[in-house]
């Protein structure tokens, strides 16, 4: 008779996942920054909206994270073998997740303003997956960690005047810069113990088959 299978349980986790990733790009511009001779910048990651924008230290970097949503490719609907309170488990593959900002500059004149996108853009360009030396908290996934690739200034967003509109600000330009995460979704399934025994039937006749004495 088949067994049925091991409940499916949830363990819900305190979870970074996105302020890591907001740390990890605030790290990662303001030392490349201030290694090229740029700065102080300030980094900031609010809504750009222009009463707060008006508050920000000059010159100023804004990484909105404005859109968060399934990637399109490389998702894990498989169960993985895992240990954990000394019990065996099946964990459920991380999702992955596309994280998409608007990043824009804040600055005193145009020219000052377009000199540091040009100077972000050379930065994100250098990095097409996050340094791995950078990687802390929830954004390390696996063992070894993931890597977590990135993409800058790909597609046009349709709207974008729109979203300017709608947080009060007048129309910036923005350098898209998407990065692919992953988040464990906490669900698991307990496994059962090793096989010590089983009855086999050959020819009517029942036999048993005991299994060796696992190592250690």
């Amino acid at each position: 008779m088949e067994g049925s299978p091991s409940p499916l349980s949830v363990g819900v986790t305190p979870k970074r996942t996105l302020a890591d990733l907001d740390e990890v790009l605030r790290v990662l511009l303001t030392r490349e920054l201030d290694g090229v001779g740029v700065g102080p910048v300030a980094v900031t990651f609010e809504a750009p909206e222009r009463d707060r924008a008006a508050t920000w230290a000059s010159p100023a970097l804004n990484l909105f994270l404005y859109d968060v949503r399934e990637a399109t490719a490389g998702r894990d609907r498989t169960w993985q073998r895992t240990g954990a309170e000394g019990r065996p488990f099946m964990v459920q593959g991380a999702l992955r997740l596309d994280c998409s900002y608007a990043i824009t500059a804040w600055t005193r004149s145009p020219v000052d303003e377009h000199r540091l996108l040009s100077q972000v853009l050379s930065i994100l360009l250098a990095y097409p997956v996050l340094p791995a030396e950078l990687l802390a908290g929830d954004l390390v996934v696996g063992d070894p960690p993931v890597p977590l690739p990135t993409r800058v200034a790909q597609g046009k967003e349709e709207g974008r005047a729109d979203f300017w509109t709608a947080i009060g600000s007048p129309y910036k330009v923005s350098i898209e810069y998407v990065v692919t995460t992953l988040i464990e979704p906490g669900r698991r399934r307990e496994r059962g113990g090793p096989v010590e025994r089983a009855d086999v039937e050959l020819g009517g006749e029942v036999g048993h088959v005991v299994a060796p004495p696992a190592d250690g």
